[in-house]
């Protein structure tokens, strides 16, 4: 089985950015429609529809037998199918220095700015975001308090990780995470070959809420709690941003899912999911990549569509030196801001 993209023939919704409301909800039919076809031949293929677009691009994300790419391509409506690779998490031990203090003195704090986080979700309990920052804190935000939930399995619809989180820590009314969606869940890739999406995008594996911490976490003091004395933190580059984590790399690896970063691009673009509307957050980040980028990789076109739709996407350039042509994908996209960093202090002798 291979991941693909099924792309239809019938423009994607973002080509109506600027029609009326009435327009693009008649021409969102007019794509379910097509989707509904396109969904029917994935199944008749041997094949499953993992995610349908709705912003971004008119096609289906699905998994079919590699052999049915051919002959799915060829169906009416259906203008070609391209494969969709998985990408890893760029990781990052500093702080960038870009001058942000200044632009703080100044009263440019972000406000009223909405990120866009895809990586490994956010820990919206950490102390960085409004939330309690204790280890008890975190547990009860992705464990939760029932007695069913088995700590020791991957992924467990009983825990809280799967199902809708504190409205006091993670949504319109909470302090700093507006919102989100875990789009890949906590099994994939050990244990699970295919995505299983739910609403919370809380995070284990730290990347994210290390990324969202540098973009828009608050500063606090030093001081001490149930868990012992904690450090003091600064604040990060833009502290009165809107903060919106969608999960798309994995809880247990630094693997991050093609099929769900399309998805989570799509639905950046589209934050309140209605066709009438046209809400693109402000800045998606993604630090993340696969090397070598082509211009052909799928989530370099959704980039390239997201910016001219006036959403700035800011993408990791990759972390493996000074090579030619390394440049990952999705930052090698027309429209992105490619953000390297040549050599990560540890690894410069003084």
């Amino acid at each position: 089985m291979v991941n693909v993209v099924v792309h239809l023939e019938i423009p994607a919704l973002a080509a109506q950015v600027n029609a009326s409301a009435a327009a693009r909800a008649a021409h969102a039919s007019a794509v379910a429609q097509a989707q509904a076809a396109a969904s029917a031949a994935v199944a008749a293929a041997g094949g499953t529809v993992i995610f349908q677009f709705k912003n971004l691009s008119s096609g289906i994300a699905a998994r079919i037998p590699a052999r049915a790419a051919s002959s799915i391509s060829d169906l009416p409506g259906i203008s070609h199918v391209s494969r969709v690779h998985d990408y890893a998490m760029d990781l990052s031990e500093t702080v960038p220095f870009i001058g942000a203090r200044t632009l703080q003195e100044l009263g440019v704090t972000g406000e009223g700015v909405k990120v866009a986080v895809l990586d490994s979700g956010i820990d919206f309990s950490h102390l960085a975001f409004g939330g309690p920052g204790t280890v008890a804190g975190w547990q009860a935000a992705y464990y939760g308090a029932s007695a069913d939930c088995d700590p020791t399995e991957r992924s467990d619809s009983d825990c809280a990780y799967t199902q809708p989180a504190d409205p006091a820590l993670f949504g319109p009314a909470a302090p700093r995470v507006k919102g989100g969606y875990d789009f890949l869940g906590e099994a994939w890739p050990d244990d699970s070959d295919v995505p299983m999406p739910d609403p919370n995008p809380i995070d284990i594996e730290g990347h994210g809420t290390h990324v969202a911490d540098i973009i828009g976490g608050r500063a606090y003091a030093a001081g001490t709690n149930g868990d012992g004395p904690y450090l003091a933190k600064g604040v990060g580059v833009a502290p009165d941003s809107e903060l919106y984590g969608f999960k798309v790399c994995a809880s247990f690896s630094s693997s991050c899912n093609g099929l769900s970063l399309l998805a989570a691009m799509d639905a950046a673009t589209d934050l309140d999911g209605n066709p009438e509307t046209a809400d693109p957050v402000d800045v998606i980040n993604l630090s993340l990549g696969s090397s070598y980028g082509q211009p052909e990789d799928d989530l370099t076109a959704f980039v390239n569509l997201a910016t001219e739709m006036g959403v700035i996407v800011v993408a990791s350039a990759g972390n493996s030196a000074n090579k030619p042509f390394i440049v990952g994908s999705p930052s090698s996209a027309d429209g992105a801001f490619s953000v390297a960093q040549h050599a990560v202090l540890s690894s410069v002798r003084t």
